[in-house]
């Protein structure tokens, strides 16, 4: 009777395309570079779609920085650029994904931009030459950062084929790209990757012929 209900269970996960949850596994690795942050940021992309729960989450303008300088979102979140300075502030960006100019802020302000589209955002502001991050806009759940020692571990991921995409930050990088096979507790697939600061550019991408002070007035 036990094994007739053991059975009739793992017929019914099947059909409700939720079997694969019983079995996951955690895919951890090591970045190797010579960059003095962490500001990485590791994707695992399922070969079949997956959805994804958007979130509600918060930049800091702080120091005359973003914090965080990288930030990996849900397809159809929502980002609170706040500005956490005493000095004024004009969030913007000209991707293809997702352009927007939020203006002047002045301290406290907390304006809201929604990503609805894959992939990376860059966002400048142009009182500060040196304020850059990027926002990744992901369809998946399986992400995550590096910690103060360069390892990454991605919890909880199913059995499946996945494309792994590692990228810094700084979009003049190139990402490295590859792929994962993940059945049970075997992982077949890449565990480090390694990025040069002299191959490729470690160069805050270029605002050239994208100021708007003078039309702004400040």
């Amino acid at each position: 009777m036990r094994m007739n209900i053991k059975i009739f269970l793992t017929i019914a996960l099947l059909q409700a395309g939720i079997f694969t949850s019983l079995y996951a596994a955690d895919y951890t690795g090591k970045i190797i570079t010579e960059y003095a942050y962490q500001d990485f940021g590791i994707v695992l992309v399922p070969e079949k779609n997956t959805s994804v729960t958007p979130q509600s989450i918060a930049i800091s303008q702080k120091g005359k920085i973003f914090r965080p300088p990288l930030l990996i979102v849900p397809q159809g979140s929502s980002v609170n650029f706040s500005n956490d300075d005493e000095v004024k502030h004009n969030a913007w960006s000209m991707s293809k994904i997702r352009r927007f100019d939020l203006g002047l802020l002045d301290e406290g302000d907390e304006p809201i931009v929604k990503f609805n589209e894959v992939g990376v955002v860059e966002v400048f502001c142009n009182i500060h030459q040196n304020m850059y991050m990027a926002v990744w806009v992901v369809n998946t759940p399986f992400y995550t950062y590096l910690d103060e020692q360069y390892n990454f571990s991605i919890k909880n991921v199913p059995d499946g084929v996945y494309q792994v995409e590692v990228r810094h930050n700084l979009t003049t990088t190139p990402p490295q790209i590859d792929k994962i096979n993940i059945q049970g507790n075997t992982i077949t697939g890449p565990r480090e990757f390694q990025f040069s600061k002299d191959t490729p550019s470690s160069k805050i991408p270029t605002r050239k012929g994208r100021e708007k002070k003078d039309k702004l007035n400040y």
